[in-house]
This record gives C-alpha cells, sequence and structure tokens, in this order.
C-alpha cells in the first residue's frame, strides 16, 4: 500500500507546485516546469505499474511475502538517499551536488568507476549544459561556493 500511497502524494505535491509555477514569468516558471514535468510523468508510470502489479499479486493470492516488499528499513534507506541529495545541492550547488551525488551512489552500489565517472560527468554536462548554458536558469551555487566567493 504504501507503494502506491506515497507516489500519489508527492504526484499531488507536484501538481500543485507546476500550477503554482503556471502564474511566474517566464523565466521564473521555466525551471520547476522542466524539472517537474518529466518527475510528473515518471510518477504517473509508476502508480500505474504499482496497480497493475498489486493486480496481478491479488489474482495469484500469495500466502509468503512478495520479492518486491517494501520494508520499513529499505523505505528509510531510500529517503537517507534523498536526504543526502538535498543536503548535497544546498552545500554545492546543482551542478557540482547531484554529479557529487551519483557518483557516491553508483560507487555504493558496486558499479565500476568508468561507469560511475561517465555517468556523473553526463549529469554535469546536463545540469549546467542545458539548464545553465541553453535555458539560461540560474543555477543554486551552493553555500559553500556562496561563502568562497565573496
Amino acid at each position: 500500500m504504501l507503494r502506491i500511497i506515497f507516489p500519489s502524494a508527492v504526484l499531488a505535491i507536484l501538481i500543485t507546485l507546476i500550477i503554482i509555477s503556471l502564474g511566474y514569468r517566464y523565466t521564473a516558471r521555466l525551471f520547476p516546469l522542466l524539472v517537474m514535468s518529466p518527475v510528473v510523468a515518471l510518477l504517473v508510470v509508476q502508480i500505474f505499474m504499482e496497480f497493475r502489479t498489486k493486480a496481478k499479486q491479488e489474482m495469484v493470492c500469495k500466502e509468503d511475502k512478495p520479492a518486491g516488499e517494501v520494508t520499513l528499513g529499505k523505505y528509510l534507506r531510500s529517503q537517507a538517499w534523498v536526504a543526502a541529495l538535498l543536503l548535497l545541492i544546498y552545500l554545492l550547488g546543482f551542478v557540482v551536488g547531484p554529479s557529487l551525488f551519483v557518483l557516491i551512489y553508483l560507487r555504493v552500489h558496486g558499479m565500476k568507476w568508468l561507469t560511475t565517472m561517465i555517468c556523473a560527468v553526463t549529469v554535469i554536462v546536463i545540469v549546467y549544459g542545458a539548464f545553465g548554458s541553453l535555458f539560461e536558469v540560474y543555477l543554486y551555487k551552493g553555500l559553500l561556493f556562496s561563502y568562497m566567493e565573496g
């Protein structure tokens, strides 16, 4: 049940934020729309897949715990990763924070260095190249870099 409730709550929050951001000027609403629209689409797909999985499980009536069951420990670990990403963005900004997060996350989960570095560099290119340069969206520099500037 948690696998449906949590994405549904996040979806409701994001839709509310998208509606609020539509009232902003063009440059101010561009970044929230660019970030939240794909997340909304992915959440809709996730919720749909969860309903399909739940329907299949009800048809098969197993007494055992399903293989993909979310335990409290798994849930708390995933939320700790999200909190770590938010902390890195707050401290290091939108360019360095997510790329460092990808680097740490993939290495902790056993990815090879080459793959990890390619993914981290890809994050930098997408965030800085697409949002910073192409769309000219202001990217938060982070608390650490703000203090270093002055």
